[in-house]
């Protein structure tokens, strides 16, 4: 089961719950190697990627990363995920 997580914005519109699966994760992989970058567990940009690759492929955005990121206040887990401190890619 994919693990959800709770995006809100500075903007002011509603907060999307976001269910980060295999395939947005993967595709957060798949660009941040292409960036040089890597997606680590520990990584909050890994994360963020990967919503917004779920966001992207749901089609709840068409922003682009960097514009989707500056509008993002806040990621946090959804429901009993957020009494675990598992880590969202592990």
């Amino acid at each position: 089961m994919a693990k959800k997580f709770i995006v809100t914005y500075t903007d002011g519109r509603e907060p999307d719950e976001v269910a980060m699966t295999m395939r947005a994760m993967c595709k957060a992989e798949e660009v941040m190697a292409r960036e040089g970058m890597n997606a680590t567990n520990e990584s909050i940009n890994a994360t963020a990627r990967a919503l917004h690759c779920a966001l992207r492929f749901t089609g709840k955005t068409k922003q682009t990363y960097a514009d989707w990121l500056e509008s993002v206040d806040d990621i946090e887990p959804a429901g009993t995920n957020a009494d675990t401190e598992a880590d969202p890619l592990a």
